[in-house]
């Protein structure tokens, strides 16, 4: 497994704060060229699994999207513990071939530095949350048993502030795992509030222009 830092993506920070209508968040645009979205509720985002650890949430693709290509990938980072914004250090996004919840080694890696990332303030009541996108350096085609996942890093140790990702208040295909071994638990654990299965909240996006796709088999060589 090899790790990625990628360097093609603009910053493009928004201060646009939604702090009188925090339901913008659950009809977030994600654009035309949306393969898969699962967007987050304001509701939910106070029960966001924190990664102040770099805990990692992964979650199934649904099935019904095998075939597809994507390659942008959208996150929702939180950031909350404290009253003065902290900026993370980046965001890793992982991808898994198999079930859910996936085997413990990620097939593929990308580490984004912060300031990279494309990002938008979605969300700034009570915490920060923005939308995080990375462009991934090839399409990759969806198969059916894919999961993908992500966790934010900060240079903050075990103190407040806590970062992590948003999760969305529903199930398409299997619930999302958390890797809770940084709280004594086995490492995946499924997220569920309380006792509700919850999927990670994130958008997949195919390229806007003409893209070929790359098989499953090639991707994971460039990146072994």
């Amino acid at each position: 497994m090899r790790f990625l830092t990628m360097l093609t993506v603009l910053l493009c920070l928004s201060g646009t704060s939604i702090a009188n209508n925090p339901e913008s968040v659950t009809s977030y645009d994600p654009g035309p060229d949306t393969v898969v979205s699962q967007l987050p509720s304001a509701t939910w985002m106070t029960h966001s699994a924190s990664s102040g650890w770099e805990s990692e949430i992964v979650d199934g693709i649904p099935a019904e999207f095998s075939g597809m290509d994507f390659i942008d990938v959208t996150l929702f980072c939180v950031q909350w513990g404290g009253s003065e914004y902290v900026t993370p250090d980046a965001l890793t996004i992982t991808v898994y071939d198999g079930v859910c919840p996936p085997e413990m080694e990620a097939d593929m890696v990308f580490t984004i530095p912060w300031g990279e990332l494309e990002t938008e303030l979605v969300f700034s009541e009570s915490m920060y949350v923005y939308a995080c996108t990375a462009t991934l350096p090839a399409a990759i085609t969806i198969t059916e048993t894919m999961s993908i996942g992500g966790y934010v890093s900060i240079s903050w140790g075990q103190d407040s502030p806590f970062n992590g990702l948003v999760e969305a208040p529903q199930v398409n295909g299997c619930a999302a795992y958390w890797d809770f071994a940084s709280f004594g638990y086995p490492r995946w654990s499924p997220m569920q509030w309380p006792g509700t299965g919850l999927d990670l909240a994130y958008i997949l996006g195919s390229a806007p222009v003409a893209n070929e796709p790359v098989s499953w088999g090639t991707i994971k060589s460039l990146y072994r």
